[in-house]
């Protein structure tokens, strides 16, 4: 079941999701350092949800990111590495657990947060600084994925 989305928009999504990846397949996404493409289950998705544009900046785990919380490990205790697929975002907007869909960058689970994160705005775990200098700072559509499972509060 599709939330709030015309055809165009699923077909653009399951297009996108095919492309970048999402948690039911191997952890790939359309990068310089991962050039590989990816097809998985899009089925496991039971629904979507469109949240809208969010501002998308992109940070490392390293301390020109994060500073002295620079331990590798996010606010949730995960292991802060680019195969979880993390993204930091306001709790109150995007609870602890929820996977989304970001335009242009492919599926990450909020298993972060930041003191700039607030309101409509995510930040994206990349690899290297060169990646996450790269990507910049992104007005783009989010969509939230619901995939059955549960999520922390």
């Amino acid at each position: 079941m599709i939330k709030g989305l015309g055809i165009g928009a699923v077909v653009g999504i399951v297009l996108g999701v095919l492309a970048f990846g999402c948690p039911w397949g191997p952890l790939t996404r359309l990068t310089a350092a991962h050039p590989q493409m990816l097809v998985m289950p899009v089925s496991q998705a039971d629904a979507c949800l469109y949240r809208g544009k969010f501002e998308v900046t992109a940070y490392t785990s390293g301390p020109e990111s994060c500073g002295k919380w620079a331990d590798g490990y996010t606010a949730t205790g995960m292991r802060a590495v680019v195969e979880n697929q993390i993204c930091a975002a306001d709790w109150e907007v995007l609870p602890v657990g929820t996977w989304v869909y970001v335009e242009g960058a492919g599926c990450y689970q909020v298993q972060d947060r930041g003191g700039a994160i607030r309101g409509r705005k995510l930040d994206l775990l990349m690899g290297t600084v060169a990646e996450a200098r790269e990507w910049g700072r992104r007005s783009v559509d989010i969509w939230e994925l619901e995939t059955g499972t549960e999520t922390q509060k």
